[in-house]
Order: C-alpha cells, then structure tokens, then sequence
C-alpha cells in the first residue's frame, strides 16, 4: 500500500485513501501532499472512533487501510471538511459514492467554490487514487452527467 509518515517521522503503510483525498485536494503533488494526507487521517478517524471506539486497531489505526465510508463521520462535523464533497468512482461495482459535505457552497455564484471544493477519487480493489483534470466540475454538474449515463 501507498506509504506516508506519522508525525515521528515514522512510515505508515496503507495510506492510498487519505493521500488520494490529499491529492485531489489540492490538486497537484505538492510538497504538502503527505502533511495534508496526514490531516485529513486524523480528522477522519478521530471522527471515526468518536462513533465506534471499538473499531480502534482493528478497522482504525495507524496501518489500516481506510475506506470511503469513513468521510459519513465526518462531512457533517469537522470544520472544513464539511463544506467538502467527494465522488468516489468504483471500478469493480461501475457506480458512484457521492459523501456531500454538511456545508458544501450552494448558490449560483458561489460555481467556483463548488469546483474547488469537489474532490474525486477512484476505487480499485485495494487501492483509491485521485481523478484530478485540468478542471473540476462542480456537484450538479457531475450529478446530471452521472444521471444520463
């Protein structure tokens, strides 16, 4: 799995989902890309473990492979990944998770803002990876082409 490190500066194994997440937020390999994985990391699964602290070590830890799921904890509390939203294409199903942030911008001038603040992620068994394009479409956007295919 894709490797990260921890604030000891130590590897953390099976990081593709939060450095996916990371990547496509911002939307290049940038030198923050592992800080900014690691942020999320924490948020998501204190958010995570908030709910189910039985889950800790076994579906939540250090090298524990993360999943998409996850982003229902924490779209609705943490400050801003709440106004965040994330598509995840699966490749092995054909569909789309669509996890909309609590705070997700909404309003016809606020396009950009969408744009910026809709992350995509693909799902291979195993893996995620970010779908990042030289623009971003916004929600609607992606709902209504999701609709006619």
């Amino acid at each position: 799995g894709a490797v990260n490190q921890n604030e000891h500066g130590e590897d953390i194994y099976n990081q593709c989902f939060y450095l996916a997440l990371a990547r496509s937020y911002l939307g290049t390999d940038s030198d923050s890309l592992k800080d900014t994985a690691l942020h999320f990391k924490r948020a998501i699964e204190t958010a995570v473990l908030q709910a189910h602290p039985e889950w800790g070590g076994s579906r939540v830890g250090e090298d524990v492979q993360a999943f998409s799921d996850f982003l229902f904890y924490v779209l609705g509390s943490h400050a801003l990944l709440s106004e965040l939203s994330v598509a995840v294409f699966d490749s092995t199903s054909g569909g789309v998770e669509l996890y909309i942030g609590r705070h997700y911008p909404s309003g016809a001038d606020r396009g950009e803002e969408q744009r910026s603040n809709l992350l995509t992620l693909r799902y291979l068994p195993g893996h995620y990876e970010a779908l990042v394009g030289q623009r971003r479409p916004r929600l609607d956007e992606l709902q209504e082409t999701l609709e006619k295919h």
